[in-house]
């Protein structure tokens, strides 16, 4: 009886065990740093350019799909600026200096990957 006992306690650890092997990467991988779902893009942050890349000046309009390019900016290497992460079509929005986003132009960034910045001031 105690080795039925201990056999069934082992098997329902392991499976518990596994249960939770299996789900931790799923969670990691959504609350990764970079993901714009992650509570930690609510509000903007100061990033480093490590690389030059493009900004465009974008003429916000209502729907969305009626907003248009009106210019492009390039930023080099080693510019700080504040950045947010968003889930619609644009994924890196500027909040600083001359690109400061506000109610009808917002300064974005398509770049999907996260190469391009590092956290704080350099």
């Amino acid at each position: 009886m105690k080795f039925r006992k201990s056999i069934l306690l082992g098997i329902t650890a392991l499976s518990l065990g596994t249960v939770g092997i299996i789900s931790q990467p799923t969670t990691s991988q959504a609350m990764s740093i970079y993901n714009p779902d992650n509570p930690f893009w609510l509000h903007s942050h100061w990033i480093t350019t490590t690389k030059r890349i493009v900004v465009h000046k974008i003429k916000y309009m209502e729907p969305e799909y009626k907003s248009y390019q009106v210019a492009s900016y390039v930023v080099p290497r080693g510019y700080h600026y504040k950045i947010y992460a968003s889930a619609t079509n644009y994924h890196w929005f500027f909040d600083s200096g001359k690109f400061k986003s506000n109610a009808h132009y917002m300064y974005v960034s398509n770049r999907h990957s996260h190469d391009w910045f590092r956290f704080g001031l350099h």
